[in-house]
């Protein structure tokens, strides 16, 4: 503690738990553990990343941007297991889960629009209107892009992500209509479209999240092929980094572009666990419905 308040070892420690805990329950069909911070936070987060981040090239801002895209994806993480529950239970409305995943996605809209991010886009847009685009790292037909910074294609990759997943919580059957399919589709196509541009990371594990969702937006083998074909290429080289998981992304999208049955986002969650998880899940969700 320093002066009554959490020391900046502390906080750092909690954001990391925060983040851990919804990525988890993105994974997993499980209710999340921590609380969403509440937006007045934001002048506490200041303090201590003054005496953390380097300052210099908006370092404070960017620290920020981080946290409130991880507090959306907290709220994401409770609004799906909240969802799930009320599925489960015959207790509400579609109508009522597809107000509040479109009020979250406006919030997510609201992220994408602040003015640190406008700055870096017209960046961006200059190194690419002076150095030139090729044809190297295109996703199939679609225009490539060229990144000058990769910190921030994986912050954006992270919000596609994100966006995503809310269009699950709300339409989770793979492959049904849904007003939420063009804003799916779009990301879908430039998170794809990032991916190919940057090649695997250094750290791929956040590129196995993302071509799973991608995988399950593109889950018609009929109409998309070429989208499956190159969702399993890229699995490969994840797994071929030695993501072990990426074997089991690819079966179980496998098992749903080749089913006759219509699959719920929650039941590939389920599909990716082993009977150890599955059994420990069970007794969570349990206890959960009993308190």
């Amino acid at each position: 503690m320093q002066g009554g308040r959490p020391s900046s070892t502390m906080m750092l420690i909690w954001r990391c738990g925060l983040r851990l805990d919804y990525m988890l329950c993105t994974l997993y069909p499980c209710k999340p553990i921590f609380p969403t911070p509440p937006p007045q936070q934001e002048n506490l987060h200041r303090t201590w990343i003054r005496n953390t981040v380097a300052l210099g090239n908006n370092g404070e801002e960017w620290a920020l941007a981080i946290f409130a895209l991880d507090n959306l994806q907290s709220r994401a993480a409770h609004l799906s297991w909240t969802a799930y529950s009320l599925r489960r239970e015959g207790n509400t409305s579609e109508e009522t889960i597809h107000i509040a995943c479109a009020n979250l996605l406006n919030e997510f809209t609201k992220w994408r629009s602040q003015k640190l991010f406008m700055d870096e886009d017209s960046l961006e847009d200059f190194t690419n209107l002076y150095t030139g685009i090729n044809d190297v790292g295109r996703f199939l037909d679609h225009p490539p892009m060229l990144y000058r910074n990769k910190f921030y294609a994986n912050l954006l990759n992270e919000f596609r992500c994100a966006v995503v997943f809310v269009t699950f919580v709300a339409s989770p059957v793979i492959g049904a209509d849904t007003p939420f399919e063009e804003i799916r589709r779009i990301n879908a196509i430039d998170a794809c479209r990032s991916i190919a541009a940057t090649g695997v990371s250094k750290f791929p594990i956040p590129m196995l999240r993302i071509l799973q969702l991608v995988g399950l937006v593109f889950a018609n083998p009929i109409v998309y092929p070429q989208e499956c074909a190159w969702v399993v290429e890229w699995l490969e080289k994840v797994y071929n980094r030695g993501v072990m998981g990426a074997k089991r992304v690819k079966e179980m999208l496998q098992t749903v572009w080749n089913s006759t049955q219509p699959w719920t986002y929650e039941e590939t969650e389920r599909v990716l666990q082993s009977p150890e998880d599955l059994e420990q899940l069970d007794e969570e969700e349990g206890a959960y419905h009993t308190v």
